[in-house]
């Protein structure tokens, strides 16, 4: 009986790989709860990915060794740089407040994800083709705005996620076409949805200035729900995990607050389902950059930038030029 090496890379940035010898009988129970975890990691994803207090992509990447090198790989590196380029992820937020204060707020998005990466199904066969990715979604939450003291702002927050998730690959490579076929509709060329709740909270610290504004907050964010589908005959679980961010940024105004500059840092530390696809237990971010404030007649639009984002000691390390909507 022919044995084989399944070797599935994940086309989110991690590359998660499954790595399991086994006859072709008994792939389909062996396996189970590998494709379970790689499903529910796709899910977890989309949370984290949609979030731009924890990551932020841009239109451009770039690795920051080659313009400072400073031989940090954790700064960049070629194969980080080839994750961000195949992956695009667009995000159109929406949100406003309510209430006497404003004490209450709504946000919602939609969102999707593309992802594509190389996929071999046999060890030592060049039988490497394409797995695309496709993570389609939608998000709405609700926070309450409860005041502390005067610098101190606490923010409990509840946000409800729906993601559809289908994939496709194929081959033509006869060693591969037999494990293709075990893999077809529960793995590959298959498609999930994903039902998640996310409780949490937001401790806000303000401090205005006579140039400005210092901004520091902690995040802590708790997901958990139900998947169901077409995916692995149903039995994908239920996707769940955490993300804490810890940042703080500094606002300097310029030309009658018409104008904002800015420089900030945070930390994000990971669960092990996020662990997995951003490839570290926590990672850091730095930004700097422009903001217009008001630049329109709608109250909707507070303001548009640009900035320069850099991500340190993630699979998605490197560089990237930001178009900012709605910073603040």
């Amino acid at each position: 009986m022919k044995n084989f090496q399944l070797a599935l890379t994940a086309a989110l940035p991690s590359s998660l790989v499954i790595a399991i010898a086994l006859p072709c009988s008994v792939l389909a129970d062996a396996i189970n709860d590998d494709i379970k975890i790689l499903l529910q990691s796709r899910f977890a994803a989309a949370v984290i990915l949609t979030d731009s207090d924890a990551l932020e992509f841009g239109f451009a990447s770039f690795d920051p060794n080659e313009l400072i090198d400073t031989g940090d790989d954790n700064l960049g590196s070629d194969t980080a740089i080839e994750n961000r380029n195949n992956k695009s992820t667009y995000i159109l937020p929406y949100g406003f407040d309510f209430g006497e204060q404003d004490q209450h707020s709504i946000n919602s998005k939609l969102f999707y994800i593309n992802s594509k990466n190389d996929l071999s199904l046999v060890d030592d066969v060049n039988d490497s083709q394409q797995l695309t990715e496709h993570s389609y979604g939608a998000a709405v939450g609700y926070s309450y705005q409860i005041p502390l003291s005067e610098h101190w702002t606490l923010y409990p927050t509840i946000n409800t996620y729906l993601t559809y998730y289908k994939n496709s690959y194929s081959t033509d490579v006869p060693e591969a076409q037999e494990i293709e076929d075990a893999l077809n509709g529960r793995i590959i060329n298959t498609s999930a949805w994903a039902l998640l709740f996310e409780p949490g909270f937001t401790l806000d610290y303000r401090l205005p200035t006579s140039w400005g504004r210092w901004h520091a907050s902690s995040k802590w964010n708790y997901f958990n729900g139900i998947a169901w589908g077409d995916a692995n005959d149903g039995d994908i679980g239920h996707p769940n995990g955490w993300y804490i961010t810890n940042r703080v940024t500094g606002y300097y105004d310029l030309f009658s607050k018409k104008h904002t500059v800015f420089l900030g840092a945070k930390r994000v530390d990971l669960s092990a389902i996020l662990q997995s696809e951003l490839g570290a237990q926590h990672y850091y971010g730095a930004s700097i950059g422009w903001l217009y404030n008001n630049p329109t007649r709608w109250e909707a639009i507070k303001n548009i930038g640009l900035g320069l984002n850099l991500n340190y000691g993630s699979a998605l390390k490197g560089g990237s030029i930001v178009f900012h909507f709605n910073k603040f």
